[in-house]
């Protein structure tokens, strides 16, 4: 049955077996259209797995469409999030494949039909992501497309949009501050810095805390403060020698 297909399905993801889990889906035989979008979303990520780009597409595409078809005869906010959740990966899919501006049109859709419930998600056991996470791919996305001022634009959007993980936050300080930093606004990516660092110590994170004492060690040198940029950078050599030896 489809069901039971399915919880094999995740099985095999989690398992990292992702030929047995496509294996798997395309011996089902869907009845309905929200069945072929489940295994089509299944069957894509199957393939983005395995680094078959083109293919992963196809069926994600295909996912999208069946989804959006659905919700266009029961507008289940479930199936709104289900749609999401496939433009999620085909930006996910675009962006490895370093085709940005279809990645762009991906997560945009993906963060403008957001919900918070989904189906899928229990379907293959994935993690949900919040509006800020998507929102902060967005912004990724954008500058990996030269288009800066729409990605600080996301960025500064994702940080205030209220639906976030701390996690999510101090990810977020330390992505804006990469892009001042490199366009040359080194006194605001200190800034963001610096709001990582207080979000990193107390979250206890580590590995982001040893991040944003370096790159902001990185910025201070970039703006002629060579004592501060010193004490942030042995505090990463530091951080990195305790927790990541």
């Amino acid at each position: 049955t489809i069901c039971s297909a399915l919880m094999q399905a995740q099985s095999l993801y989690h398992a990292m077996d992702f030929n047995q889990m496509g294996y798997t889906l395309l011996q089902c035989t869907p009845k309905t259209n929200k069945e072929k979008a489940v295994l089509a979303f299944g069957l894509g990520l199957a393939c983005y797995k395995q680094e078959r780009y083109e293919e992963a597409i196809q069926q994600l595409q295909e996912s999208e469409g069946k989804f959006r078809e659905c919700y266009c005869v029961d507008s289940d906010s479930k199936l709104l999030s289900d749609r999401s959740l496939a433009c999620l990966y085909m930006g996910e899919v675009e962006s490895t494949h370093h085709q940005y501006l279809a990645a762009v049109d991906h997560f945009a859709e993906a963060v403008r039909t957001h919900q918070q419930s989904s189906g899928l998600l229990s379907c293959y056991g994935l993690t949900p992501l919040t509006k800020c996470a998507k929102l902060t791919k967005l912004a990724l996305a954008l500058r990996s497309a030269n288009r800066v001022s729409e990605s600080i634009k996301y960025y500064r959007e994702a940080l205030s949009c209220g639906e976030s993980t701390s996690e999510d936050i101090t990810s977020c300080h330390i992505s804006l501050g990469n892009l001042l930093h490199n366009v040359g606004d080194h006194e605001t990516a200190i800034e963001e810095y610096h709001k990582a660092i207080v979000l990193a110590e107390e979250q206890n994170d580590y590995q982001s805390l040893c991040w944003s004492h370096g790159n902001l060690g990185n910025a201070y040198l970039s703006h002629g403060m060579k004592d501060k940029a010193v004490h942030h950078l042995e505090l990463a050599l530091s951080l990195t020698q305790q927790y990541d030896p």
